[in-house]
């Protein structure tokens, strides 16, 4: 690869991970949006080191870092309703961020093994009267001691205790929804969901699991030359999520208990007994063979438009979750905390791994300092 084509991709993707334009970086460089566009479109083939070392400053970069090849991962999965033109610059994201992951778990030595390592390995020779993804929502239930009726109330928190990393990122492009890796090692998975606005929390839950359910029923099919979706993967990552979040005895339960409302309400109300989206409800109810999803879907709108008089959007979710469900990724962060402060890396290089100024890591670093009273 051509030095400024190296250079201008790297350039481009720290851009986009922190969410700037063009303009935004050029300004912070002192550069012409024009002169920096042809930068960062690799159209100059020797950019001057003042200029790149002004780019890095603003980008918060180690200005050697423009010069790196770019990373990228040997096994990734990854998930979209169609082709994303940013395919590769999310995974060369996605290695980046696992490799800093690893980088600060060595030098804290604060490892987190994946808990569910044994449930992979069971689940590639079961060959029982369950199907399989519900078999391996069982069997990951189990090793989390999560009881049949326990709803899960922090899915992010629960993911990272047993040792996926996380990460929550905003993206252009609505047709992502996130994807799943490995690091190192099997110990080692990371889970990328999307986390623009226009996605409701519902999806956002279900999409990491789904992919959580990648890496316990699919472990060694992950390929990065893989560009397109394998359907029968998708249907068993979606099946597992389902039952993950909505055991299905547990479901009937509520179903029965609400016998008496209409078919309507009792979508709903079950909807958020398990924070799931109304779609994981109908499915549910289609593979007990009650209803057909088209028919069912055709129902939920026409009820929909009569009891809330709007319609209902094909991408909104009715009675939606509110921000105040707790999505939030925080191990990455606890340990960039206890790095900086044990001297063990610099805080231009907290600012980097989380993907901030280093003016926005000092002020995070100045509330570290708020303490509870007692």
């Amino acid at each position: 690869m051509d030095r400024q084509v190296i250079i201008a991709r790297n350039i481009r993707a720290r851009r986009e991970e922190l969410r700037l334009t063009q303009k935004d970086v050029a300004e912070r460089s002192s550069l012409s949006v024009a002169g920096y566009r042809k930068i960062e479109s690799g159209k100059v083939e020797e950019p001057r080191m003042a200029t790149l070392t002004s780019i890095a400053v603003s980008l918060n970069l180690p200005l050697m870092t423009l010069f790196e090849e770019p990373r990228s991962l040997v096994s990734v999965r990854f998930r979209a309703q169609k082709k994303v033109r940013v395919r590769q610059r999310i995974i060369e994201s996605m290695a980046r961020w696992l490799e800093d992951y690893e980088y600060l778990e060595d030098v804290l030595d604060d490892h987190r093994p994946f808990k569910l390592a044994q449930v992979a390995s069971q689940v590639s020779t079961y060959h029982g009267d369950d199907s399989k993804p519900v078999y391996a929502a069982k069997l990951a239930r189990e090793a989390m001691e999560l009881e049949e009726d326990e709803p899960i109330l922090d899915v992010v928190g629960l993911l990272e205790w047993i040792g996926i990393k996380v990460r929550m990122m905003k993206y252009t492009n609505d047709g992502f929804f996130g994807l799943s890796g490995w690091g190192s090692s099997y110990n080692s998975p990371g889970v990328i969901v999307c986390d623009n606005n226009s996605i409701s929390t519902e999806r956002k839950i279900f999409s990491a699991v789904h992919e959580m359910g990648h890496l316990l029923l699919h472990r060694d099919e992950y390929d990065i030359s893989h560009e397109n979706e394998i359907k029968e993967h998708e249907d068993e990552a979606n099946s597992f999520a389902s039952h993950f979040l909505m055991p299905d005895s547990r479901f009937q339960e509520k179903w029965r208990e609400l016998s008496g409302k209409s078919a309507y309400d009792r979508v709903m109300i079950i909807k958020r007994v398990f924070d799931v989206s109304y779609k994981t409800i109908l499915m549910r109810l289609v593979e007990h063979g009650a209803v057909d999803y088209a028919e069912a879907q055709k129902y939920i709108y026409n009820n929909h438009r009569i009891k809330e008089n709007r319609k209902l959007g094909s991408k909104t979710e009715p009675y939606a979750i509110g921000r105040e469900y707790p999505f939030i990724a925080r191990r990455l962060d606890n340990l960039v905390r206890q790095a900086v402060e044990g001297d063990l890396i610099t805080v231009s290089r907290g600012a980097e791994i989380l993907g901030m100024s280093n003016t926005d890591m000092r002020q995070v670093m100045q509330e570290w300092n708020w303490a509870l009273a007692g």
